[in-house]
């Protein structure tokens, strides 16, 4: 099969692909797959993207073989395909890479954004219950740090339920307008 079309002029052989002969097309693959990986090999250092952007070359000749132009030989016209294809994945990689680091410093400059904003809410939260009456106070983080029921509460301070819920709505009271601005 190598040098059976040998003979044929690109004219010949492009017209023969134009009415497709699957001869010529196996036999313009097998003349320049290997080439036009070395080619592209070269300069991407990639051996399975250098096969898919050859195969993608010899794909899409063969998908618009019956309207294929040829302005040049076989070897300029696929050399100068590989060079395109060479040059996109380059910039698809460029562009992803460039995709992935914004990301990532995105996702990092939130994530000290968060922490910062969670920090502030924190001491603020520490500020606006300072403020509070002792008993207020109390029954405030003993509810929220410590997780105790207002049952549990009101033993403990020997107190009413009815008295620690009272403590406890002044206080998320006085948060909620205290924060609201924050929030």
């Amino acid at each position: 099969m190598d040098k059976q079309f040998d003979h044929l002029t690109t004219t010949q052989l492009l017209e023969r692909l134009r009415q497709g002969d699957e001869q010529i097309f196996k036999w313009l693959y097998t003349q320049y797959w290997q080439k036009l990986y070395r080619a592209a090999y070269k300069r991407l250092k990639d051996g399975p993207l250098c096969e898919e952007i050859v195969q993608d070359i010899f794909a899409s000749l063969w998908r618009r073989r019956s309207t294929f132009q040829l302005s040049q030989s076989w070897e300029a016209y696929f050399y100068k395909a590989v060079q395109y294809k060479v040059i996109n994945a380059v910039s698809s990689q460029k562009v992803r890479k460039a995709y992935i680091s914004t990301v990532t410093k995105l996702e990092a400059d939130l994530s000290t954004e968060n922490t910062l904003r969670f920090e502030e809410l924190l001491h603020r939260i520490e500020q606006v219950t300072d403020r509070l009456p002792q008993r207020c106070q109390q029954v405030f983080w003993m509810s929220r740090r410590e997780n105790f029921t207002i049952r549990e509460i009101s033993q403990q301070l020997d107190i009413s339920q009815k008295a620690v819920e009272k403590q406890l709505t002044k206080a998320l009271k006085q948060l909620r307008f205290s924060l609201q601005d924050y929030l």
